[in-house]
């Protein structure tokens, strides 16, 4: 196969959902060449996911998908179940999202392995299959072969169960990969040593790669060419220079605007790239002070943040896409809020935000941290091992009207000092000071007026709602539990919550279903801000988000915290977001404090070697850097 063959040539594919006024993708056409990656971008919805997997036939039946996609000279749209069965993992492999729902739990990594292996036999035969299984997981650079073959997929590491998906796509050796966000939940030195794995696969064993993806930093670590999707159509597309350097599109414009810069800070921004992002105005909150009466003026009216890019009527052309762009004027909202579906919510009148019911606390505590940890321990006892040593003597503090973010790889020890912040894991030894009152030891009756002064917003937003509830409901469940408000005072403060996170009142009676992963986690936040907490924790609030509506959410989530004053704790492994959010930082490792201090200070000029570690992992989106850096890396390991 030569450089340049096509192993995977898409054309006028489009998927119709039964049921669905609009296909979810219309007429696209790629090709896909030995050894290069195409990156296929654009935000959650777009229609990346669908085009990729309908061309395989790994939608369900209520999808309807026309057009041609031809892999390894086979017709996969329109073949039967038996021409597809032989041809999928021996012509194209899938590494999917989520490694711990790609592996079956029950079931070893080395027998799921030689399953597919044996599904289409090859170079290897059918008894030295467990010789293939042991050198493919040495090929994916998994330590400890064996070890990794007998084990069972909770038993590993997430870095180490998605090089272990890339193994089980490779099983039969097949000219084509798609991989399906194959990064999105990984740390980023975790992320940086499987987007090495991708290119040394793609450059020295000749595989074409489809590459879906909303991280722009990634792309521009790993892509030769580069297709830009929205609302089901490529709107854009061309090498990954021409994408980066000269964007012709407004909403590529926007994608690579809206992604969170750390080499800025560190004086490395050597390229032409859009460097400058449209803020949310703060002014634009003023909800949160004063609120008008039923009937808002339009300045109050609130409006749908995201519905920010400017529409495109885009013609396909024999030689590529054109796009003529016209400007779409803002959604207007109706004033009036509809009837909660929950009886216990009823309408009211509006509600300052300063009037909340909340626990008094002593006024001697303004000047104080409102958060002060001093030499935390926290254990984890087990009856069949050695106790776990989670946090070792860990110290900081959180001053009113300050944010403080909290970094390091998974099992570091972030979400575990969250917890302990909230009460939910016990202390074994240090101190926990929260708004004055000591955490650390204290009995449940005692944590229940700290826990009114805290709000939480947690990774997820699909899990953090109930999903059987509606959105006001949810928001205003903290005030039916702590607060002696009435029916129509917790309406009128549900209202106010919406407009604060610039949401429309009548999504009061939706369900969470029925809203996008960035306005589920605007109600997380409105909810987390019912009580007007003197202290918010953020435990990777973004990391499951596009980076448009991970901007969108973080200027929020910002001019929210300048505006009331409130302690935030930022749990987050993404330094670049930590730096756009917080004044101060403090980075573990295996439980421990190795470096702390101002934010710009730290990340600008590490001094610990796992800070400089961390901060070099972190893709930029700029493939100009991202080259040097991978020249400077490689130069490290000779």
């Amino acid at each position: 196969m030569t450089q340049q063959e096509a192993v995977a040539r898409l054309s006028g594919v489009s998927v119709q959902f039964a049921g669905a006024s609009q296909p979810a993708s219309s007429e696209i056409n790629l090709e896909i060449l030995a050894s290069r990656v195409l990156a296929l971008v654009g935000e959650s919805g777009s229609g990346k996911s669908v085009t990729a997997l309908g061309s395989i036939g790994l939608l369900p039946s209520t999808a309807t998908v026309t057009g041609s996609a031809v892999i390894g000279g086979t017709e996969f749209i329109g073949a039967s179940r038996k021409v597809l069965d032989d041809a999928r993992g021996r012509l194209v492999g899938t590494i999917f999202q989520e490694p711990t729902t790609a592996l079956d739990p029950l079931f070893t990594v080395g027998f799921q392995i030689a399953e597919a292996a044996k599904a289409h036999p090859g170079s290897w035969r059918a008894d030295s299959t467990r010789e293939h299984v042991i050198s493919l997981l040495t090929r994916v650079g998994l330590n400890d072969p064996e070890r990794i073959a007998r084990s069972y997929p909770h038993q590993l590491s997430g870095g180490q169960l998605q090089r272990a998906c890339i193994a089980l796509a490779l099983a039969c050796d097949p000219p084509f990969l798609i991989a399906d966000e194959p990064t999105t939940a990984l740390d980023v030195t975790v992320q940086a040593g499987i987007l090495d794995l991708l290119r040394d696969i793609t450059s020295t064993e000749g595989v074409g790669v489809l590459l879906i993806t909303h991280d722009m930093g990634v792309v521009a670590d790993v892509a030769d060419d580069v297709a830009v999707m929205r609302h089901g159509h490529i709107v854009e597309r061309g090498s990954v220079d021409d994408i980066f350097y000269n964007p012709q599109h407004p909403y590529t414009k926007q994608l690579l605007a809206s992604v969170p810069r750390l080499d800025a800070i560190r004086g490395v921004h050597e390229s032409t790239l859009p460097s400058e992002r449209e803020h949310m105005s703060c002014d634009s909150l003023t909800g949160l002070r004063a609120m008008a009466n039923d009937e808002p003026n339009e300045e109050n009216v609130p409006v749908e943040v995201t519905s920010a890019f400017p529409s495109a009527e885009v013609s396909q052309a024999a030689d590529g896409v054109s796009v003529s762009c016209t400007a779409t004027s803002v959604p207007q909202f109706s004033s009036k809020s509809a009837e909660f579906r929950d009886s216990e919510l009823s309408s009211a009148h509006p509600l300052s935000i300063d009037s909340v019911a909340s626990s008094p606390h002593d006024s001697a505590s303004e000047t104080a941290p409102v958060v002060s940890v001093d030499h935390l321990d926290v254990v984890y006892k087990t009856r069949r091992r050695a106790p776990f040593h989670a946090v070792r003597d860990v110290s900081f503090e959180i001053p009113s009207g300050s944010v403080l973010g909290l970094v390091g790889e998974s099992g570091s020890g972030k979400s575990t000092i969250a917890n302990t912040l909230i009460g939910l894991v016990p202390v074994a030894s240090g101190s926990v000071i929260i708004d004055g009152v000591q955490v650390a030891g204290a009995k449940r009756r005692a944590l229940t007026p700290v826990r009114k002064r805290l709000g939480v917003v947690y990774q997820n937003p699909a899990s953090s709602l109930n999903p059987r509830r509606t959105v006001g409901f949810s928001i205003a469940e903290p005030l039916v539990l702590n607060s002696d408000m009435g029916r129509s005072q917790r309406r009128a403060r549900v209202e106010e919550l919406l407009d604060a996170v610039q949401l429309p009142r009548d999504y009061a009676d939706r369900y969470p279903h029925e809203m996008s992963g960035g306005q589920r986690q605007r109600i997380a936040i409105a909810r987390a801000l019912a009580l007007n907490p003197r202290l918010v924790i953020a435990d990777e609030p973004t990391s499951a988000l596009d980076v448009s509506v991970q901007a969108v959410v973080l200027d929020l989530l910002s001019c929210l915290q300048q505006e009331l004053g409130f302690a935030c704790l930022f749990v987050s492994h993404d330094l670049a977001v930590v730096e756009s959010i917080a004044d101060s930082i403090v980075v573990l490792r295996h439980g421990a404090v190795v470096e702390s201090g101002s934010t710009r200070e730290v990340l600008a000029n590490p001094t610990h070697q796992y800070t400089r570690d961390l901060v070099a992992a972190v893709p930029v989106p700029d493939p100009m850097i991202q080259a040097k850096r991978r020249l400077a890396r490689d130069e490290t390991l000779i």
